[in-house]
């Protein structure tokens, strides 16, 4: 999955990201941070790693891919802009359900963020 995402405005913390393997009870979420953080969470957070800089004011694009656990372990892999964060789960959610595009904004802000080219392959 990819998408080319655009923060018009913000005042405070927010992130967005990719969502995969979604489903009434659990999801993946890849996301980016604008404090510098990379996330890879399912229910509890699994992997997280600083990207030095800030995200983008113009346009970011972001790549989510959530491969395998048909029977053995998932790959999770993030990149924003070049720079990538991957990790593996090794009991994964079930090996479908939706994805889509997620912004949240902090408590003490908002958020504005346009979202363009959104595209889902099949591996």
């Amino acid at each position: 999955m990819s998408v080319d995402a655009g923060v018009i405005s913000s005042r405070g913390e927010y992130s967005f990201g990719i969502v995969c393997r979604a489903s009434p009870s659990a999801r993946y979420r890849l996301e980016a941070r604008s404090d510098g953080v990379f996330l890879i969470s399912r229910s509890a957070k699994l992997l997280a790693k600083s990207f030095g800089n800030r995200v983008s004011r113009s346009t970011n694009h972001l790549r989510a891919d959530c491969t395998g656990g048909h029977g053995g372990p998932l790959l999770l892999r993030l990149t924003l802009n070049g720079k990538t964060l991957s990790a593996t789960d090794k009991h994964p959610l079930a090996a479908s359900g939706g994805v889509g595009i997620d912004a949240v904004a902090g408590s003490k802000g908002n958020a504005e963020l346009r979202f363009d080219n959104f595209t889902v392959r099949k591996p």
